[in-house]
């Protein structure tokens, strides 16, 4: 596909800094376009069960009738409905750079295309604020009778999902980076893109409809209640409103080249979603250590053993570019809940003395037959060689607790 992009500082945003973080779970949810006042996001009666998703995990909601960079401050997220001709609001270029850096600061953002009456006049307005994403949404509606949207691409608010339920959707009439297509179908299809999530970035989901997240009685065909939409709410959410220290547990292995991967794996597993491996006391216990994706060597690493899990207080980041990790690690300073240190890269200074034997990945790092034997907390992340890594050098594993019960 081929559309706007932005520039190059803006067309960055999935690798933008972090300074001046926005991670406080509050949502800012639009309450100032939509063809009536029934159709509001923030404030419509249309949008309960919209709004409710976000309640429900938790996120107390602030309506947004404006979109300055004061009006954004202390959220973790804001969703956005395209301006309507009949409310004249159009977004300022004042608007969509307060956005923008918003969501370079680490915000989340779910930005809804529709095609209800009086949409068509400001799509270019709205076009314009998408364009830094890489997306560009249709002049004029698609599929008056409604569409289902399958073939979704693997991805976190697709997972479980089997298709969406659209009607009178906006088509994405352009997906390029920094956004992936995530509606792998025929063209008619292309209603949803997904902007970052390689690391601690801020994330955007572009969607060319609204109609799927309404209450029944506002549009019985296709509604949150349709399909898999109301599971695909829950996960756009999670997704885009995922602490900061919950998304360094992906680490950053082969980051600059799709990743990232995980290499850390304990009882073959990297612990799901939630990157916790759960285990009964007897049950035996194996780390194993992989060489990142494409390595043609043995891989050197530091592993790292912490008593307790990673909290948001714990979250650090590394020097040198390197990456974010869940606790601090050597490098770093000093983590009071250091219990082990596996080093076979050297460099021990900065690097941690090694208290247990290891080799370089491929390689089994720890393994007891008889389990933990008592209850336990211990979160595992350390460091690997990546020429693939955002540095070019050095990797942040991805980090898994083991919870012994």
């Amino acid at each position: 596909m081929t559309g706007p992009r932005g520039s190059a500082a803006v067309t960055g945003l999935a690798l933008a800094a972090l300074a001046g973080r926005a991670f406080a779970g509050d949502v800012g949810i639009d309450a100032r376009h939509g063809w009536s006042e029934r159709f509001v996001l923030a404030t419509g009666d249309h949008f309960d069960g919209f709004r409710d998703a976000f309640l429900l995990e938790g996120h107390a909601i602030r309506p947004l009738f404006s979109f300055g960079e004061r009006d954004l401050e202390g959220l973790g997220a804001i969703v956005l409905l395209q301006p309507y001709a009949q409310n004249a609001a159009p977004y300022s270029e004042d608007d969509a750079a307060a956005i923008r850096a918003f969501v370079a600061r680490g915000g989340g953002l779910l930005a809804l295309g529709e095609a209800g009456s009086g949409g068509d006049e400001l799509v270019p307005n709205w076009n314009a604020l998408l364009a830094p994403f890489g997306t560009a949404l249709a002049a004029s509606a698609s599929e008056p009778s409604g569409l289902s949207v399958g073939s979704l691409a693997p991805h976190a608010i697709t997972d479980g999902v089997a298709s969406i339920e659209v009607v009178y959707h906006r088509r994405l009439v352009a997906i390029e980076p920094p956004s992936v297509d995530l509606s792998l179908g025929s063209p008619r299809e292309d209603t949803l893109a997904a902007a970052g999530g390689r690391g601690l970035e801020g994330r955007a989901v572009i969607l060319g409809d609204s109609s799927l997240f309404m209450d029944e009685d506002a549009r019985g065909d296709r509604s949150l209640s349709s399909g898999g939409n109301a599971a695909f709410l829950r996960n756009v959410v999670s997704w885009i409103l995922e602490p900061p220290y919950v998304r360094a547990l992906a680490g950053n292995v082969g980051a600059a080249a799709g990743g990232p991967v995980d290499v850390l794996f304990v009882n073959d597993g990297a612990g799901g979603r939630d990157r916790r491996v759960e285990l009964l006391a007897h049950e035996p216990i194996t780390i194993f250590v992989a060489p990142p994706f494409g390595s043609t060597a043995e891989a050197p690493f530091a592993l790292y053993a912490f008593l307790g899990e990673p909290r948001a207080d714990t979250l650090t980041e590394l020097p040198h570019g390197i990456g974010h990790a869940g606790r601090a690690m050597p490098i770093a300073g000093l983590d009071p809940g250091l219990r082990a240190t596996w080093n076979n890269w050297g460099h021990e200074r900065r690097l941690g003395i090694p208290r247990r034997p290891s080799a370089p990945a491929p390689s089994i790092v720890h393994s007891e037959r008889e389990g933990a034997g008592r209850p336990v907390r211990v979160f595992l992340q350390g460091l690997i060689r990546d020429p693939l890594s955002p540095s070019g050098r050095v990797a942040v594993t991805n980090g898994v607790t083991i919870a012994v019960e």
